[in-house]
């Protein structure tokens, strides 16, 4: 018989004592009490039980991680037949409904079609998994004297346990917690609008910025401001696109890509102009995102021959050039590169071949021996930045509809989110001493106003509201809403989903056209019975459907791997085609049937003539370096060069007007296009920004940009964008 102080009793009583299973999950205003079954918001008891109860236990063991609709099935009905798809969608609508979630625009659960569902917002405690902190059950005997011990030393163990346990938990929060919340925040700038991308100098005293719309590709201006209270002083002032300032090595000058309105350019340029004002001078064309790797060497994104784009590095005056990291598919992007301080990695920021869709963040090696991996979490990365010891990768990351910053320990720890909240932020700078970063926190709203001849109303009010389309007799307004849009989106609302939402302009009913459906992009056939639209799986895929817009009958997929579809003039489809076998834009029947190759895979396709005869691209004219807007002719025939420039071009329902929206987007031509033709007399050179209405015949202008054509030149709809985004200081734990 052994001893009553057996060892492996005492250890067995500190193992049970020292593991109790989490009780208690907190997510936003709620939080869930695992063992009584309850769901609490603000300490009101809300009304979840059963199997929709057990399905967000389930997924809240695993916050972030996709939960199979298998692996339900096998946890709540494993020995029972029954309608599984019909239990788990009644469970996860309930679940939705006691949050105010909804599938379109996920807040907390992330539907991923044919797959399963994913609990995507941050969570404070966790589920303990099936099995997690018990122990299996114990001899009678033996149980008695582990009773012994818990009623005559446990209360002392557990007081020691309780605080070393809490020392070293503090210790560890001190050390490794990176969560920030908005009560440390510092703000910086106090703008009206939006101040983006910033940079920090050298020294870390002063930022630089744009004050713009958008971060990447936009109109704005390159701002400096002294750190932490100086007022912000602007460096340029042009119409051009601009994006990626940063300092030079001794912080004199601010470089920063720039790309021309006023006249036709190949692509990106690096200008740089002096931090204390000056004229701005150009310093490196075919370059963008340039950074200092020393004194005189650089690194910086360069574009081959087509829309394909890549890290290299050189000297300033592009000498001893060595290619560090070029997409594997000719028509992606690379476009921001961040060498990490010991200059043997590199981050980079890139898109696929869409020009649309962020990819993971990725790291590949300086001297360019491979093409990397990818780094951070499975989401859309805008920007990064290293620790000044190189031991951590800062990463801006877009998940679902909200974009936030992640750190991963270098090469290979996990990533873990470090902010939170109903704010986006997006773009990274680290402070010299690694103590904090500057980034641009905000909010952006959108809604859909109609222009007519008794004046301006608003159709939609809340969320985000985009892609308005007039019906051809002008009674209703289509389009697309989300509760909320990520600020880091590329060109606005193009990548993204939302619901597809109808207003009657008489009734001032709206409905929802397709509910539970997440569209992308959307048309809507002439005779208005019909919409063709995109669906973005979770996994990446997007994927063309047809539906009735009576909903007599459910919604079908008829291409894989494809998006931007519209009907032409003979009822059939066109869309540009993804599929890595078959890519192009091309012509297919509403069965999905024979596929029509009409050209080869363009950046964007704008829209088709109701004519069905000309299609509208943004890609490139045969013999020239960068992309432009184009017509292409759907049966065969010479492509015809809409603008010199960029510009955003649409017809009328009836084809009877061309409209074309010229940058940085306050004006819009309206010009008449002749019976019997699909297109206006242009220029043969295309638009350019000096083009005025008395050169195009018959030309009207509208004092609007981006505008969707109603059924005549005194009706139309356009968007109004809500935007405010500052910087601020956040410090790192």
């Amino acid at each position: 018989m052994r001893s009553v102080l057996d060892w492996r009793d005492l250890r067995r009583t500190f193992v049970e004592v020292s593991v109790p299973s989490p009780r208690l999950v907190r997510f936003g205003t709620f939080e869930v009490d695992l063992p009584a079954g309850e769901l609490h918001k603000s300490g009101v008891k809300l009304k979840l039980t059963g199997q929709p109860f057990q399905v967000l236990s389930i997924l809240l063991e695993r916050p972030g991680e996709v939960v199979t609709r298998e692996e339900l099935q096998k946890r709540l009905w494993p020995d029972t037949f029954v309608d599984v798809d019909h239990n788990l969608n009644t469970a996860i609508n309930k679940i939705r409904e006691v949050l105010g979630d909804s599938a379109e625009s996920p807040r907390f659960i992330e539907t991923l079609p044919r797959r399963g569902y994913r609990f995507i917002a941050a969570t404070q405690g966790a589920a303990p998994a099936p099995g997690q902190g018990q122990s299996p059950p114990m001899p009678p005997a033996k149980a008695a004297e582990v009773g012994f011990w818990h009623r005559s030393f446990a209360p002392i163990v557990l007081v020691v346990i309780l605080l070393a346990g809490g020392v070293a938990l503090l210790l560890v929060q001190r050390r490794s917690s990176p969560v920030t919340t908005p009560s440390e925040y510092r703000q910086l700038t106090n703008f009206t609008d939006s101040a983006v991308a910033p940079s920090l100098s050298p020294d870390g005293r002063i930022v630089t910025f744009k004050r713009g719309e958008d971060a990447f590709f936009s109109s704005g201006q390159i701002y400096v401001q002294m750190l932490p209270d100086g007022e912000p002083v602007r460096l340029t002032n042009d119409a051009d696109r601009k994006y990626a300032p940063v300092f030079s090595p001794d912080g004199s000058r601010i470089a920063y890509s720039n790309v021309s309105v006023t006249h036709s350019s190949t692509g990106p340029d690096t200008w740089t102009v002096p931090v204390l004002g000056g004229q701005p001078t150009l310093l490196l064309p075919n370059s963008s995102g340039l950074t200092w790797i020393t004194d005189q060497r650089i690194l910086f994104s360069e574009q081959k021959a087509g829309s394909n784009m890549g890290i290299v590095t050189a000297t300033q005056s592009r000498a001893d050039r060595r290619e560090v990291y070029f997409p594997a598919d000719e028509r992606a992007m690379a476009h921001y590169s961040y060498a990490s301080p010991d200059r043997k990695s590199v981050l980079v920021v890139e898109m696929d071949q869409s020009h649309v869709f962020h990819q993971p963040c990725r790291l590949v090696p300086f001297d360019g021996s491979s093409a990397g991996r990818q780094v951070g979490p499975p989401g859309a990365c805008t920007s990064a930045a290293w620790s000044p010891d190189g031991k951590w990768m800062y990463l801006g990351v877009m998940i679902g509809h909200r974009s936030h910053l992640w750190r991963q320990m270098f090469p290979n720890g996990e990533a873990e989110q470090i902010t939170f909240g109903p704010s986006d932020e997006e773009g990274i700078a680290v402070a010299p001493d690694g103590h904090s970063l500057v980034t641009s926190v905000g909010t952006r709203r959108s809604s859909v106003w109609i222009h007519s001849p008794s004046g301006e109303r608003a159709i939609s009010s809340e969320g985000y509201a985009v892609a308005p389309h007039f019906s051809r007799d002008g009674r209703h307004v289509f389009y697309l809403f989300a509760k909320e849009l990520a600020l880091s989106a590329p060109l606005g609302w193009i990548n993204w989903s939302g619901d597809l939402r109808s207003m009657d302009l008489i009734s001032g009913n709206t409905e929802s056209v397709l509910p539970g459906m997440p569209v992308a992009d959307y048309n809507i056939s002439p005779d208005e019975k019909e919409a063709v639209f995109t669906v973005s799986e979770g996994n990446g895929e997007r994927t063309i459907w047809l539906a009735d817009l009576d909903r007599r009958t459910p919604p079908r997929q008829i291409a894989q791997a494809g998006d931007q579809a519209s009907f032409d003039g003979d009822g059939d489809i066109i869309f540009r085609s993804l599929d890595e076998k078959a890519e192009g834009l091309v012509r297919i029947g509403k069965n999905g049937g024979q596929r029509d190759r009409i050209a080869d895979s363009p950046i964007l396709k704008v829209g088709v003539s109701p004519d069905g005869k000309s299609v509208l691209v943004f890609s490139f004219a045969v013999g020239e370096a960068s992309p432009t807007m184009l017509a292409l002719a759907t049966h065969g025939g010479a492509s015809k060069k809409i603008c010199t420039t960029w510009c955003w071009p649409a017809w009328s329902s009836d084809g009877r007007f061309f409209y074309v929206a010229l940058p940085p987007g306050e004006k819009t031509f309206v010009i008449p296009v002749p019976a019997g033709q699909s297109l206006p007399d242009l220029p043969p050179s295309g638009i350019d920004p000096s083009t005025k209405a008395a050169d195009l015949h018959g030309a009207s202008m509208i004092n609007h940009g981006l505008i969707t054509p109603g059924p005549n030149p005194s009706e139309y709809v356009f968007l109004k964008t809500d935007l405010q985004r500052n910087l601020f200081q956040i410090p790192l734990h």
